[in-house]
């Protein structure tokens, strides 16, 4: 084999040598072509993926938001019905307050004018006692 090499013209040998320096730098460009299609076609559906998570994410996150006003809405609704009621709350509880009082002050009246009275209730007033103290015993 060596004794063939040795008939080969050195030019011609000087020339594969070329045509195989090409052939290993073409296939070489060729290899790193496709390498960087594939990795661009899986990074291509690994960005799809993640649109696909972040668009679910935000459809997700406006409705939350969605309901969040509509309850934040609900419940100044709520707020404003409460401030109502309990202003008729604090009504009613002064009326009640000013009825017991006018209440008390007719009864302090109506003993202030009970020992003013005639003697005809004292006496039934003190049977009412009397019987009270026989179903006692």
């Amino acid at each position: 084999m060596v004794h063939l090499l040795q008939r080969i013209n050195p030019f011609l040998l000087q020339r594969v040598n070329v045509f195989a320096l090409v052939f290993c730098v073409l296939g070489a460009a060729a290899l790193l072509g496709w390498a960087s299609f594939a990795y661009s076609a899986w990074s291509g559906r690994q960005l799809s993926f993640q649109i696909t998570v972040l668009t679910a994410e935000r459809d997700e996150a406006r409705s939350r938001h969605e309901r969040l006003q509509r309850a934040a809405g609900d419940l100044s609704q709520v707020e404003a019905r409460l401030g109502a009621v309990n202003g008729q709350f604090n009504h009613v509880l002064r009326t009640l307050a000013a009825a017991e009082y006018q209440l008390s002050q007719k009864r302090r009246s109506d003993q202030a004018q009970e020992p003013a009275t005639t003697g005809a209730t004292q006496p039934a007033q003190a049977s009412k006692r009397a019987d009270r103290s026989a179903q006692r015993r």
